[in-house]
């Protein structure tokens, strides 16, 4: 009977080793999901303010362009 105790004693901590297990990877997932999220979200305001920073720059060009031919 000892042995028997001794037994579901040890099944009972394989059990719950497993489950901590599952929890640390479960967690584990869900922080590489953030990081993904966070920095294709990084990488699309990057994107944006480099598309203003070349917008801003080309109106700035013509702006000039347009001041240069007044001043012709």
């Amino acid at each position: 009977q000892a042995s028997s105790a001794a037994g579901s004693v040890r099944n009972a901590g394989e059990r719950v080793g497993q489950g901590a297990q599952d929890i640390a990877k479960s967690a584990q997932d869900t922080t590489q999901r953030v990081s993904d999220w966070t920095s294709k979200q990084a990488d699309s305001a990057n994107q944006c303010i480099r598309s203003a920073g070349t917008t801003a720059a080309s109106e700035m060009e013509r702006a000039g362009e347009a001041a240069g031919r007044k001043a012709d």
